[in-house]
């Protein structure tokens, strides 16, 4: 899947725009923050490298949600970080790794 140019040139805006909704009351929306991240790592895990602290930290954090959609979507990002760590590919940039 190609991240639209567009979109690339904007992606610090649209991080931002998440980071803004994380921690939103609405579980529906809390559940395609985590989506959209899970796209990102998946498609451009590069442009998640200069926040990945962030986003773990939040990824975490909504592992544990009361919501049980919210924590499931969560998972995906652990999953689509197993797969860049197979395919050799470091996302963490040294400072996380999958366990």
């Amino acid at each position: 899947m190609l991240m639209p140019s567009a979109l690339y040139a904007s992606v610090d805006k649209y991080l931002h725009g998440f980071f803004g909704l994380a921690n939103d009351p609405a579980a529906e929306v809390r559940k395609l923050v985590c989506a959209a991240f899970v796209q990102l790592i998946e498609v451009r895990p590069s442009v998640l490298e200069p926040h990945m602290k962030n986003v773990i930290e939040y990824m975490l954090q909504v592992n544990k949600d009361t919501d049980d959609e919210v924590a499931l979507e969560a998972c995906e990002f652990w999953v689509q970080g197993i797969v860049l760590e197979q395919d050799n590919i470091d996302p963490m940039n040294g400072q996380y790794t999958f366990k």
